[in-house]
């Protein structure tokens, strides 16, 4: 989520803290075992498929990789009609440049970015959030959206917020009631509780094979 915190556009805020890992040893012995998949398919890292005990930050900038390959595209880093041929393609199968998937040419540096994100061995990856920063601060789209681009947009938004609290408070029409699904992004439809995404859901599995 992006939000503007005092003077500071664009300030990214993790809303979900489903999974957690405890660096307290004997907290993780009683929380997870050896055997247990733990995470969201669509964005898990290979070694968090294959030793989850193992995950670390990189893990986290792999899963940074997929959701701005999604954000590229439009589309998920790799998709399967079932959960065993989805990790299967994260471990070992390599990512189809978001350029190609798009059918047009992207900045290189913002392709070579995710797709850094996204190597299978962590080692090949940025090492930290502040490596990925930097190599997204050279791209050469960095310099196209500036701090007062951001403060004009957050303007207008609020202003926009404000004006339609303040007709929804003058208005007599009924309050609308959203009954299942969840509310739609601008420009994409709402989703439905009877069609589920397949695999970006948060899961907790034990013992899968």
């Amino acid at each position: 989520m992006l939000n503007r915190r005092g003077s500071e556009p664009d300030v990214v805020k993790v809303l979900d803290f489903g999974l957690v890992k405890a660096l307290d040893d004997r907290k993780v012995a009683g929380m997870t075992s050896q055997s247990c998949l733990t995470g969201t398919p669509l964005y898990m890292s290979p070694e968090a498929i294959q030793s989850p005990l193992a995950v670390d930050n990189r893990s986290d900038l792999y899963a940074v990789g997929a959701v701005g390959y999604y954000l590229l595209t439009g589309q998920s880093v790799f998709t399967a009609t079932n959960i065993v041929e989805l990790c299967r393609q994260h471990v070992d199968q390599p990512p189809v440049p978001p350029s190609q998937r798009l059918g047009r040419i992207l900045s290189s540096d913002l392709e070579d970015a995710i797709l850094a994100c996204l190597e299978k061995n962590r080692s090949r990856r940025p090492q930290t959030a502040r490596d990925l920063a930097q190599m997204l601060s050279r791209c050469s789209e960095a310099e196209n959206w500036t701090t007062e681009e951001a403060d004009g947009w957050w303007s207008r938004h609020e202003r926009g917020l404000s004006a339609a609290h303040t007709n929804a408070g003058n208005s007599m029409s009924p309050p609308m009631t959203q009954h299942s699904g969840s509310p739609g992004i601008q420009g994409m439809p709402a989703s439905s509780s009877s069609n589920p995404p397949a695999f970006d859901q948060t899961m907790i599995s034990g013992d899968f094979e």
